[in-house]
């Protein structure tokens, strides 16, 4: 009697991201001269798989137990030899991935322009994204694909200023529970000031180089990076006189205008007789006006980022609006369609939603991005 084997194909999956689930699959199944079965299947780094076992697809599965695999650094597809199939007339496997924890920060734009009367026509004046109307929904739906027993989420905002909104541990970094704080959080949000990339950029990267890792165990890093403008706001010591920590700027090109801020309190400030500043871009004093900080914003916050992928975290960029400048977001996020791009092991994606209303599909992009990837 001739022996029926089925494959059968399962993922642990997460609910919103089916889409994400047929991306993998058993690529082969082969018996061997000797009657024993062999799998294969795509496979990513670092990730263990489980094969398992059934005499009928209703019945009971289990592991096998030498079937739990890994792939190494360097290796594409993983496959598992049945040797004991010969004692059964027909068996059923599937595959089962088992990702490594996600350790997230969210970093995202709460500046003027993401208020939902800004938006456009004809809930708002067309000044701004409005992308404050959807990004609560967004956030919300992003955040429930993730899970509260594995993973850690931080999140940080900014604005004129940066602040950390939510976060664990002493240091502040990642932490869990997560998802009920933070869906709370976005829901409250107000939306004001200028857009400080930089200092934004900056706390994600310090939460989590924080982050807690216990020995022996691997995870993923990754910040999510989200805005709706242009980066707008340097930080550094101007000779008012005396030197003095200021944040700075908050007009995008081509408006040659500025405005001086405390880096504490987003307040403006007044009286500081600075005409200069020391350029990040090549070290050279360079004219405060609105098109020379602008440029050094950007590139301070892609340096940011470029730090990140030093110390081994992802950055994904979302955008949201019209006006939200798509080089600098593939910048951030190291994307291969950036220009001059230079691959990393840790190159992340860009996306924008040039419709607000299409926040939380490209949120959900992301999502399948980090999980499935």
């Amino acid at each position: 009697m001739c022996t029926v084997r089925i494959a059968l194909i399962w993922v642990l999956g997460f609910a919103g991201l089916a889409k994400a689930q047929t991306n993998f699959f058993i690529q082969d199944i082969h018996v061997n001269p000797d009657s024993s079965v062999t799998i294969t299947w795509p496979a990513v780094a670092q990730i263990p798989y489980h094969v398992m076992f059934a005499d009928s697809p209703t019945g009971m599965w289990q592991n096998f137990p030498d079937g739990t695999v890994t792939a190494g650094s360097n290796v594409s597809s993983l496959g598992y030899t049945d040797t004991n199939s010969l004692a059964v007339t027909q068996r059923f496997y599937k595959v089962r991935k088992t990702r490594l924890p996600v350790i997230m920060t969210l970093v995202l734009d709460v500046s003027g322009s993401m208020d939902p009367r800004r938006g456009p026509p004809p809930g708002g004046d067309g000044t701004g994204s409005g992308g404050g109307l959807y990004l609560p929904g967004a956030v919300t739906a992003f955040i429930n694909d993730f899970d509260g027993i594995i993973d850690k989420v931080a999140m940080v905002t900014f604005s004129t200023i940066q602040q950390n909104v939510f976060y664990g541990g002493a240091p502040a970094q990642p932490t869990q529970p997560f998802k009920s704080a933070i869906i709370t959080a976005v829901n409250s949000f107000l939306y004001s000031g200028t857009t400080f990339s930089q200092g934004g950029l900056t706390n994600g990267l310090v939460l989590e180089n924080n982050a807690t890792i216990p020995t022996g165990q691997n995870a993923v890093k990754v910040v999510v990076f989200f805005t709706d403008g242009h980066a707008n706001i340097v930080q550094d010591s101007l000779i008012c006189p005396p030197a003095t920590l200021l944040n700075f700027g908050g007009q995008d090109p081509p408006s040659s205008g500025y405005s001086l801020f405390d880096p504490v309190t987003g307040n403006t400030v007044f009286g500081c007789g600075a005409t200069q500043f020391t350029s990040a871009i090549d070290g050279s004093m360079k004219a405060l006006n609105g098109p020379n900080i602008s440029a050094d914003a950007l590139f301070r916050s892609v340096q940011v980022a470029n730090q990140m992928r030093a110390a081994g975290i992802t950055v994904y960029s979302i955008g949201v609006g019209t006006g939200v400048n798509l080089t600098f977001l593939q910048q951030v996020a190291n994307d291969p369609n950036a220009p001059g791009y230079v691959p990393t092991p840790y190159d992340g994606e860009a996306v924008i939603a040039n419709d607000p209303s299409q926040l939380a599909a490209v949120f959900q992009s992301i999502a399948s991005k980090i999980l499935y990837q």
